[in-house]
């Protein structure tokens, strides 16, 4: 066992026997190759799960629990789990699985010469999931009736071209619709604007080359929607210069928009503060960052970046295959969800707040900081639930094997 955080995690937790110490230990193995197989770092790995002291608290504590909760030792341990207790164990699996593929692709209807039919019905991977969305990406925003030319400043000969490029919504819009590939997006409110979208950058391209033969950059007004998309040019994609950085910047006007969808492939989306009755993010290979989000509905996916909303009001659903969650300031009318596989969940809200509240993970850990709260353990599906108070409203975190907190 050459795994630091391993050993240590196995020297501290000595007094459960070898027996159900393995088998601790080798869930956490587990979810370290799982996640250093999506390409993470050891050391990544050990700050998601955070200090292997406080993880190993709670796993005695939750043992000591265990054993407190058996009417005897002996007579746990020839009694058989109840057969309903291993449905609603495999039930719950499936269901995160199927949820999940169905949020990364079903929400987004991607056309079908984009994503040829299989012949058969194999399992979806992550590697899918990523081109179903880069096909969306790149396929499904309306061509713009006229398309302005470059600016001057970015027709250059060779070398390195500054791109500076203005795009106006004409019209009033109620919703906003970005797609970016390749393109970080970062959103702004500022008083006294009209919508718009800037494009700046620099890129290093050939003689008689200009940025514009590498990127497309478009929008559309049409029925109250502003559309603004960056997109790879498909004769180019796999010509793409190295060292080039681009940049979309959208600035709002105070009044906030009914609908705001962003997708974005390898690339970040980044706001300070963002105000929108509903708003949709996904990502990949990309990071959502939101400093600030109010609204009432809100729905975010990713497949390998993490999301970091702080400051957010309004029902929500995230799911994330590998990326990290973390969320805090949290208030919500109904409900609240996050989902991931093996990506680490942290959540915050105010226990003045009332709440009914759920975690679930199959072999990740799980921790519930509010007071009153009950855990327990089946096979290898862990459970913390509890309440702030007498409330319909609800949150449920859950994961496969990725480690899930929820406090104040």
């Amino acid at each position: 066992m050459s795994n630091p955080y391993i050993v240590k995690l196995d020297r501290l937790l000595q007094e459960i026997p070898i027996e159900e110490r393995q088998e601790i230990l080798q869930d956490y193995l587990e979810h370290f190759r799982l996640a250093q197989a999506e390409g993470k770092t050891p050391e990544e790995i050990a700050d998601a799960l955070g200090s292997v002291e406080a993880l190993a608290a709670d796993i005695l504590a939750e043992y000591q629990a265990g054993r407190a909760a058996a009417p005897a030792e002996a007579a746990a341990q020839v009694m058989p789990v109840p057969w309903w207790r291993t449905a609603v164990m495999m039930a719950l699996t499936a269901v995160l699985f199927i949820g999940l593929i169905w949020a990364f692709v079903g929400i987004r209807m991607v056309p079908s010469d984009a994503v040829p039919p299989p012949e058969s019905s194999p399992a979806v991977t992550v590697d899918q999931l990523k081109q179903s969305l880069k096909a969306y990406s790149s396929g499904l925003s309306p061509e713009p009736a006229s398309t302005p030319p470059a600016s001057p400043e970015a027709k250059k000969t060779g070398g390195t071209v500054i791109i500076n490029e203005e795009r106006k919504a004409a019209d009033t819009i109620s919703s906003l619709q970005i797609e970016t590939v390749d393109t970080e997006v970062v959103i702004e409110t500022v008083k006294d604007t009209k919508l718009q979208a800037l494009l700046d950058g620099k890129m290093t391209v050939r003689e008689g080359e200009d940025w514009t033969d590498y990127y497309d950059f478009g929008t559309d007004s049409s029925d109250g929607t502003f559309t603004v998309y960056v997109r790879v040019v498909e004769a180019k994609k796999n010509q793409m210069p190295s060292g080039r950085k681009t940049t979309l910047r959208i600035l709002l006007p105070e009044a906030p928009l009914e609908k705001l969808d962003v997708s974005t492939v390898s690339a970040s989306v980044k706001a300070p503060a963002l105000q929108a009755g509903q708003f949709n993010g996904a990502s990949v290979s990309g990071n959502i960052d939101l400093a600030g989000l109010k609204g009432k509905n809100h729905h975010m996916t990713n497949v390998s970046g993490k999301i970091s909303i702080d400051s957010l009001s309004g029902d929500f659903a995230v799911e994330s295959v590998s990326g990290s969650v973390r969320i805090s300031g949290t208030s919500w009318e109904s409900a609240g969800s996050v989902n991931t596989v093996s990506g680490s969940v942290n959540l915050t809200a105010d226990a003045k707040l009332p709440f009914n509240y759920e975690l679930n993970s199959v072999s990740g850990s799980v921790k519930c900081g509010f007071e009153g709260a009950s855990s327990s353990s089946i096979l290898m599906l862990k459970q913390c639930s509890g309440s702030t108070g007498e409330s319909k409203r609800t949150l449920t975190l859950t994961s496969i094997s990725g480690p899930l907190q929820v406090g104040s």
